[in-house]
């Protein structure tokens, strides 16, 4: 397993540079922003979709077939992406968090209650985007399971613009009130562990090219 996190490791070192500097930039430009809710889900869906990236490239050097003859299962090569996974959601997470609470105080705006009820829904958007990619990934390889990045990028995209509309619109409050918010993070928790079995089931079947 530690192999594993190493060789996702260098690897994101070598072909995942750009991703870590778009985050940064992100989450800087959010300092500064005002309020832009694009800025801040951003950094925090690109984390948990770099896993993803690092599976395609895995699988267009042939690692996933060389990978067969180490004494590793298939279970523990879906467990380490999933673990990455919540690494890198979690660590950028937090580091959004801490800046957007930096911004609010600064401002004289920091209510907790408003504060945790908006960055509940986008640690959950987070989870839901691997959550729905991996397994495609993992079931179809590259190719095929590449037309699932793209839907699911649409539809974040779509909740991103569907969210800082609603957000404008006083019923907000009525249709999902804080405290509902907050459940939110545990959905996405939920379909992160389904997603993982499915992953695991379905690559355990898969015959590698």
């Amino acid at each position: 397993m530690k192999g594993l996190f190493l060789t996702d490791i260098y690897m994101a070192m070598k072909y995942c540079r750009s991703y870590l500097l778009i985050m940064l930039v992100f989450i800087a430009v959010s300092f500064f922003g005002n309020d832009n809710t694009f800025l801040i889900i951003y950094p925090i869906v690109l984390a948990g979709m770099m896993p993803v990236t690092l599976v395609s490239y895995s699988e267009r050097c042939k690692w996933n077939v060389y990978c067969e003859t180490l004494p590793l299962t298939r279970r523990q090569v879906v467990t380490e992406k999933y673990l990455l996974t919540g690494i890198l959601l979690l660590g950028v997470f937090l580091l959004v968090a801490a800046v957007q609470g930096v911004r609010l105080s600064a401002g004289g705006h920091f209510d907790a209650e408003e504060y945790c009820a908006f960055l509940s829904p986008l640690f959950a958007v987070g989870l839901l985007s691997p959550s729905i990619t991996l397994p495609c990934m993992f079931k179809f390889g590259v190719e095929k399971g590449r037309i699932a990045y793209y839907v699911v990028v649409g539809l974040v995209c779509g909740v991103v613009a569907a969210g800082v509309f609603l957000s404008d619109t006083p019923k907000l409050q009525t249709v999902l009130p804080s405290h509902t918010a907050l459940l939110l993070p545990l959905v996405g928790m939920a379909a992160f562990a389904v997603s993982y079995w499915i992953s695991a089931s379905v690559y355990a079947k898969r015959e590698l090219d």
